[in-house]
């Protein structure tokens, strides 16, 4: 192979490498997710209990309800939240009393992963799944609020449009049964996983996170996508942050960039 040819090869694999960014999520199977944490299973108490429920407004319909612990039928502990990411993309599940799946994709509503990135106290960014305005699974900046506001997250106030976000729904998130999961059913009735990705490279970017950095993670629900009025985390703290890897497409890219160098100046002295 000539060199030539070796600059195009190698140019070809940095960009199929680069395109890779940006390709459809693959979700890891049902015991691949991670558990959410905070001094145990992260668990959010279902509305009609009335009993530790944290919500800016009642979380109704039941869609909006984040529901875990032990459900109507003493089984359990259920989780609320999972999370997982294969360095391609990062990725959230979390548990719902109610089937989000009506209306065009899903019910025109916002399910939140609310994100501490700099060790404080308050909201930074929120990942969400917006079918409420944008139509797309977006990261935001967050204006205002967490856990140790005058009223524990109540308002978390998010930044105004545009959003940063990644489309069509349909394949940055899903809904499925949790019943037909984990057999979970508070209420007495079948339960949803809402699941939504965003490409990590972009969430890296976006946030000024260096590889490894920690995060504190928090679940909330919404009939808007910038005041958040519905389920808030029944927390008054963040939970025990996981580590975020570097993506495993951007160490790869580092690793063939220098073989294009050495290629090139190869080229060169010829």
């Amino acid at each position: 192979m000539n060199a030539q040819k070796q600059i195009l090869v190698a140019g070809m694999l940095v960009f199929t490498l680069c395109s890779g960014l940006s390709a459809d999520p693959v979700w890891p199977t049902d015991g691949e997710w991670i558990p959410m944490l905070n001094g145990g299973l992260y668990v959010d108490v279902v509305n009609n209990t009335g009993t530790g429920d944290v919500y800016a407004t009642p979380p109704h319909p039941d869609n909006l309800d984040l529901v875990g612990g032990i459900d109507a039928n003493s089984a359990g502990p259920f989780v609320t939240g999972y999370w997982y990411t294969d360095d391609v993309d990062l990725m959230f599940r979390m548990r719902v009393d109610g089937n989000p799946d009506i209306g065009r994709f899903g019910a025109q509503h916002v399910w939140i992963v609310f994100l501490n990135t700099d060790d404080d106290d308050d909201v930074d960014w929120a990942l969400s799944l917006d079918n409420q305005v944008d139509g797309q699974v977006e990261l935001v900046p967050a204006v205002s609020g967490g856990p140790t506001t005058a009223n524990p997250w109540n308002p978390v106030v998010l930044g105004d449009t545009p959003h940063t976000g990644v489309s069509p729904l349909s394949t940055w998130s899903r809904f499925l049964s949790a019943t037909a999961v984990d057999g979970s059913e508070f209420d007495g009735d079948e339960d949803f996983f809402v699941d939504l990705a965003f490409p990590m490279a972009t969430f890296l970017s976006m946030t000024g996170l260096a590889p490894a950095d920690p995060i504190g993670m928090a679940l909330a629900t919404s009939a808007d996508h910038v005041n958040i009025n519905k389920d808030l985390p029944d927390y008054t703290s963040w939970g025990d942050p996981p580590v975020i890897p570097e993506p495993a497409t951007l160490i790869l890219l580092a690793a063939g960039l220098p073989l294009l160098l050495r290629i090139r100046r190869k080229a060169g002295a010829k």
